[in-house]
């Protein structure tokens, strides 16, 4: 049986404040794909679960994803 990976993260200001209700992407550097969206809770923390093996970055974008207002450092999962 595969194994189930779950990306766990925070999106907070450069002043470490929470952004809650923000739009959080999982792209896939390879294919260029969105491969997951979430929205962030109160606290700025989003999941993604069931998560491929692959190169990612995350992203935040805004409501609709027609613009990336920042990134994540990619990373890999085995």
């Amino acid at each position: 049986a595969g194994r189930s990976t779950s990306v766990v993260g925070y999106l907070w200001t450069a002043n470490n404040a929470a952004i809650p209700d923000a739009t959080v992407q999982l792209r896939n550097t390879l294919t260029g794909q969105i491969e997951f969206f979430t929205q962030t809770d109160a606290a700025g923390q989003f999941t993604f679960n069931n998560v491929s093996g692959g190169s990612y970055v995350i992203e935040y974008a805004t409501d609709n994803a027609s613009r990336v207002l920042a990134l994540g450092h990619p990373f890999t999962i085995a």
